[in-house]
């Protein structure tokens, strides 16, 4: 069988291990018959079955195909050569180009359950371009997350936006440090308002509204500097 576009079966071996429907093929050491490709590789086109007969998944095998040239019909075998390797057929897609990315990062999988399923990972191999949707957790193994514009929790319950603002309903810390003397804003029990609590001269003041806002203006001490006036004028005879 000769293509050189088109869907056709394939002759494949596995001299670099079993493929998977979807995996890219390249060239092996046996003339005339394909193998999976790398990274970087030259490839002829794609699988559309596994081709794993340890495992029972023959590919294309022992079926007659019909071919416009001759009048017996093309019956694929798969049969194990004496290296230990396998050689068979595979449906597939041929269309020259390159395999955009490696099989580790196309076909991420991870076993849940004695069970083989995506782990998210979809490559258009025609532009090279990832889409990810994970179904279980990313270990980074240590390493960072760079430039990233913002970060959304879950049904929107945190978030990290571009300005570097931290959202969430409860924090639960060792120590806090404020760096701004503009204060921090807590909200009235009763009126339910904004207050901006500051330190001044050694003394908590606050004021009615956001702090960093107009309507932020300087109203009374805070009831430590006030209780300490009190305790003294109690005690002048």
């Amino acid at each position: 069988l000769v293509a050189t576009i088109g869907y056709t079966p394939i002759k494949v071996s596995t001299e670099n291990g079993t493929l998977k429907s979807g995996d890219p093929i390249t060239v092996s050491s046996i003339p005339g018959v394909g193998m999976k490709a790398n990274a970087g590789d030259k490839i002829v086109g794609y699988a559309f079955e596994s081709f794993d007969p340890t495992n029972g998944k023959m590919g294309t095998h022992d079926i007659d195909l019909p071919t416009p040239i001759q009048e017996k019909p093309f019956r694929p075998t798969t049969k194990q050569l004496p290296d230990g390797r396998w050689q068979g057929w595979v449906f597939g897609y041929v269309n020259l180009g390159y395999s955009k990315l490696d099989d580790a990062l196309y076909r991420s999988e991870t076993s849940i359950e004695n069970s083989l399923i995506s782990n998210g990972w979809s490559v258009d191999q025609s532009s090279g371009k990832v889409s990810v949707n994970f179904f279980g957790d990313l270990n980074l193994n240590g390493n960072s997350i760079l430039n990233v514009s913002k970060i959304l929790g879950m049904d929107g319950k945190w978030k990290i936006d571009e300005n570097g603002k931290l959202v969430v309903k409860e924090i639960e810390t060792e120590k806090l440090k404020v760096t701004s003397p503009g204060g921090f804003t807590i909200y009235d029990e009763d009126t339910k308002e904004p207050v901006c609590v500051k330190s001044k001269n050694m003394a908590l003041t606050v004021a009615a509204g956001e702090c960093g806002t107009a309507s932020a203006t300087e109203e009374t001490a805070a009831t430590t500097e006030a209780a300490s006036s009190t305790t003294a004028t109690d005690a002048t005879p």
